[in-house]
């Protein structure tokens, strides 16, 4: 008979993005509750979600749209999950997926490669 074991997903902050965004090691984002200073100096509660990723053309990876004072970006999936698990991008590495799936963000499938 074979047991399940129950995997906690870990959250780390997103580098860059510390007081407003973390990524997981099973590959997802999410926003941070904040309140945020809108016009007119109105204050509003913005609260904690899981972001929605979206494809980036035929490489199969995925982005999301970071916000931090009014400025959007988008960014990678697997490079915020491996500066925040793994540290900064060695000089001359480049991102890896070990399966080979590109759409696959979990912690387990990446690592930061040098050729």
């Amino acid at each position: 008979m074979s047991t399940m074991t129950d995997v906690s997903e870990q959250w780390r902050p997103v580098v860059g993005f510390e007081e407003f965004y973390e990524v997981s090691d099973h590959g997802r984002v999410r926003s941070r509750d904040r309140v945020v200073i809108i016009r007119n100096a109105h204050a509003r509660k913005v609260p904690a979600h899981i972001l929605p990723l979206t494809p980036n053309g035929k490489s199969g990876r995925v982005r999301v749209n970071l916000c931090h004072h009014g400025l959007e970006a988008g960014r990678d999936v697997h490079l915020l999950i491996l500066e925040a698990f793994r540290g900064p991008r060695p000089e001359g590495a480049k991102a890896r997926y070990l399966n080979g799936q590109s759409g696959d963000n979990r912690l387990d499938n990446l690592i930061w490669e040098i050729k």
